[in-house]
């Protein structure tokens, strides 16, 4: 009897690990890829076409439980810094911003894989005394690593559809002692 007893024990104790493990894979499989960190723009991984205006140079993003917020750092034609800032929810509802040139930026997001979302932004206002509306889809995906980000970008306006590949590494930071 001994022996069945202890062959009972260790089933039930494979059964019972077994049930952890398959927990633990559902609870893993639902955890969004964080992508929270700096960025740098790297131009020769990127894909950029002559009539785009020059991507972000820079990103500093902030991932919350419920919303991201992306920090976009450009240059202007005159060499001179810009920053966009969107505060976008989880939830798939717009949410407001500005843009450059004092643009009215209206964006929303939806989660497409653990490691990939897709971002809609619609971009209007005025320069120079005309108006200007801008639909941009970005589909964002993390590399299996999580120091690449591409954001694989389309912008229909005035200049008709702009297909690019924005290419962003991790900036890695060191401690210094």
């Amino acid at each position: 009897m001994k022996t069945i007893n202890g062959i009972f024990r260790t089933e039930k104790i494979t059964a019972v690990l077994m049930v952890m493990m398959v927990g633990l894979v559902s609870v893993a499989s639902t955890i969004k890829a964080d992508f929270s960190g700096e960025w740098t723009f790297d131009p020769l991984k990127s894909n950029m076409s002559e009539s785009s205006m020059m991507a972000p140079i820079k990103m500093m993003i902030t991932q919350e439980k419920n919303s991201i917020v992306i920090q976009r750092v450009s240059r202007n034609q005159q060499n001179e810094n810009m920053s966009m800032t969107d505060n976008i929810s989880f939830d798939g509802k717009e949410t407001d911003g500005t843009g450059f040139a004092n643009s009215t930026r209206r964006s929303s997001m939806v989660w497409e894989s653990n490691n990939s979302f897709k971002l809609k932004i619609s971009v209007s206002g005025t320069m120079e005394g005309t108006p200007f509306n801008v639909s941009i889809t970005e589909d964002w995906s993390l590399s299996s690593d999580r120091n690449t980000l591409t954001i694989d970008r389309e912008a229909n306006g005035t200049r008709g559809l702009v297909i690019t590949k924005h290419v962003y590494n991790r900036e890695i930071i060191s401690s210094k002692k």
